[in-house]
């Protein structure tokens, strides 16, 4: 059985009723949490995206879906540096990921940093 994530906050699926402490939360896989994640993050909800991205990571720090889609949330917020490190944590982990080696690049160049990466390649 995968690991479980709670889900809350808006935009995720919600459990019917009323527990003893307020609303009840509902326990997803981390592949059901990540299809919401992804729902939310399609749809513009960003922050609520991002929150489940990172319980997935919490409980599954290696995950390559979660840490692919983190990344790309933070460059669509400009925050280059957190996207890339996350990016390069793919990289990492499963150096043969193409996509992951492409938005690598796309963060980098974007960040203005691509040249200075690829000037210390041609150094070595």
């Amino acid at each position: 059985m995968g690991s479980r994530t709670p889900a809350g906050g808006a935009g995720t699926k919600q459990a019917a009723g009323e527990g003893p402490n307020g609303p009840a939360m509902i326990v997803l896989e981390a592949d059901e949490a990540l299809q919401v994640a992804l729902q939310l993050h399609q749809g513009g909800s960003l922050p609520q995206a991002e929150m489940l991205y990172r319980r997935i990571l919490h409980s599954q720090p290696d995950n390559l879906n979660a840490l692919h889609f983190l990344g790309l949330l933070c460059h669509q917020q400009n925050r280059r540096a957190e996207s890339a490190e996350l990016i390069e944590r793919i990289v990492a982990l499963d150096p043969q990921n193409a996509d992951a080696h492409n938005n690598l690049g796309n963060v980098l160049e974007g960040a203005g940093k691509l040249s200075d990466r690829s000037e210390e390649n041609t150094s070595e």
